[in-house]
């Protein structure tokens, strides 16, 4: 079974072709093909921990404004609410109901600071609920020099990915499931990639 904390091997997606097949519909236009494995991950990451089908579930899609990921939640029956600055606001602002899920795709290399936004998520995080986020990672040190670094405040490597689950992890989250914490190549523009991280809350 694929780890839902790893960074992006393109043989995911043959191991996770189900789930891809509920994906493919919405993403046939895209021009981001990281979006790709990030939703069917996504997807993954949902099918585990909530099961199906995806009705009466609660569900925050953080910074997803424009992304074709709040549709594919919405056809497929989910209550997603997007929490999105450019809509109408952060989730360090949020004040409405905690979720069942919080999903955060290609949002954490762009915050102002990212201990704040975690802890935001995981305030917001019902017990026994599930956070999964995805990053752009590279396997660099120093300045962030990847493509499409200017759109971005920083780049995650592998030990700075990992210090994002051990702050979760000080907070009393758990691991959701086994890490794959190797570096599998450069999937974008032969400079970055893509990983994932999935944590639950357990029930006080």
């Amino acid at each position: 079974m694929i780890p839902l904390t790893k960074t992006w091997d393109p043989a995911d997606l043959i191991e996770l072709r189900e789930v891809y097949a509920f994906v493919v519909p919405f993403i046939a236009n895209t021009t981001h093909v990281t979006r790709v494995w990030e939703y069917t991950m996504a997807l993954e990451a949902y099918r585990r921990t909530l099961k199906w089908p995806l009705q009466d579930k609660a569900i925050l899609d953080v910074g997803g404004a424009g992304s074709k990921f709040g549709d594919i939640l919405d056809h497929y029956g989910a209550s997603s609410f997007l929490v999105d600055p450019h809509v109408n606001t952060t989730i360090e602002d949020y004040t409405g109901t905690p979720a069942d899920m919080i999903f955060a795709i290609s949002v954490l290399e762009h915050v102002e600071q990212v201990t704040p936004f975690l802890d935001a998520c995981w305030r917001n995080l019902k017990p026994g609920g599930l956070i999964f986020l995805t990053l752009d990672i590279w396997d660099c040190e120093g300045p962030d020099v990847a493509h499409f670094h200017w759109m971005r405040k920083r780049i995650f490597n592998v030990e700075t990915w990992k210090r994002v689950l051990s702050h979760l992890q000080h907070r009393g989250a758990k691991r959701y499931g086994t890490a794959d914490w190797a570096y599998h190549g450069h999937q974008l523009y032969a400079s970055y990639s893509t990983a994932s991280l999935a944590v639950i809350r357990g029930h006080p």
